[in-house]
């Protein structure tokens, strides 16, 4: 989340501006936009793949809008070919939240690549976690890399004299010197988390049960693999009674969540569907085959 806002404080926005958000994403991302003082203008997705309707885009954009914000979510990527067209053409900053995304490409290119900048997270569940919180901020932009790096420290030219209203925001060195160990492995557990994700959905029969899909010359990273199913919360159950742990990544759109402060409410029903019908499944490295094997077994007998 601070990396998140940094960005965007970086920026200097006009006031009011507004910044595009995609409807399905964790409610941080909204919130680090907001507490800079923009207003949020959440966007619908795609329902295959859960990403950002980039065909869809000129519905909210106005004279105001200076920034869209669109989210790898789950380790997957939307067209950042055609949003990065649109952006250009319409003097929009594309910021990435590549939160999910370490390592996940579109078109061969790194997350991360794609925006003036992009904001990473270590949270420990991710593909390339710490041992707590963090976060990291890429981008080419020398001079915006500058400032973001004087907003995290206090806003400080140097120890004593402070030029911007900062934060603390700075990386801990124990969580930095583990990510640096971390990292080296983090190709190799894509590899796998990938080469475990496809035999699940391989493996996966049951007409109740829709997986999403990558996208078009996507390289995901797999952080989450996420199903749609009518019935969430008894499949849910089904999966719970035979053992089988789940997470819902998110119920919530967040031009419904009381935190978001909108200036029109719409309603955007593909992304309030998609919400009430998603589920993660477990998917991570090291999972062994007998338990791929049980996982999807226990999902074909699911009768909706």
């Amino acid at each position: 989340m601070d990396a998140l806002r940094l960005s965007i404080e970086a920026l200097e926005l006009p006031k009011n501006s507004e910044i595009i958000v995609p409807a399905n994403t964790f409610v941080g991302t909204a919130l680090a936009a907001q507490a800079t003082g923009a207003v949020i203008v959440p966007a619908e997705i795609i329902k295959k793949t859960g990403q950002i309707d980039h065909c869809k885009l000129d519905h909210y954009l106005t004279s105001k809008t200076k920034v869209i914000i669109p989210v790898h979510l789950y380790g997957f990527i939307g067209n950042m070919q055609y949003i990065n067209n649109w952006a250009k053409k319409n003097k929009v900053i594309v910021l990435e939240d590549a939160a999910q995304a370490h390592g996940s490409m579109f078109n061969k290119i790194k997350a991360g690549n794609f925006g003036k900048c992009a904001a990473f997270s270590f949270y420990p569940s991710k593909n390339l976690g710490a041992l707590g919180d963090g976060g990291a901020i890429v981008s080419n932009d020398i001079e915006l890399s500058k400032k973001i790096k004087v907003l995290r420290n206090y806003g400080l030219k140097n120890k004593n004299q402070s030029l911007l209203p900062g934060s603390n925001s700075r990386l801990d060195e124990i969580q930095a010197a583990f990510l640096r160990i971390h990292l080296h492995k983090l190709d190799k557990n894509n590899k796998r988390r990938r080469l475990v994700a496809f035999r699940i959905n391989k493996l996966i029969s049951n007409e109740y049960i829709e997986v999403l899909q990558e996208g078009e010359s996507v390289f995901s990273n797999y952080h989450l693999f996420p199903v749609l199913t009518e019935r969430r919360d008894n499949f849910r159950d089904f999966l719970n009674s035979a053992g089988i742990n789940t997470q819902i990544h998110y119920p919530i759109p967040i031009h419904l969540q009381k935190s978001i402060m909108l200036t029109t409410k719409k309603m955007l029903s593909v992304s309030e569907k998609f919400c009430n019908n998603i589920l993660s499944l477990p998917c991570f490295p090291c999972m062994y085959d007998k338990e791929i094997e049980y996982l999807t077994k226990t999902i074909n007998e699911y009768k909706g």
